[in-house]
């Protein structure tokens, strides 16, 4: 039985990568390229995902005062 450890995802350079594990355990890492992306463009999706991932860690960072 295979169990999946990262869902089919397209990535911000152009390809679509996913991992399983076989049977024994073992990782298996898979992708295809499924489009050229010019580098501003990547280089705009990195930033927007940058601002994503900042934005909800801003939400979850508590501070406590002892």
């Amino acid at each position: 039985m295979r169990k999946v450890l990262r869902a089919p995802h397209d990535e911000v350079y152009g390809d679509r990568t996913a991992t399983i594990a076989d049977p024994c355990g073992r990782g298996w890492g898979t992708e295809s390229h499924i489009k050229d992306v010019d580098p501003h463009e990547r280089s705009r999706r990195v930033a927007a995902i940058a601002r994503q991932n900042l934005s909800a860690t801003a939400h979850r960072i508590t501070f406590s005062w002892q």
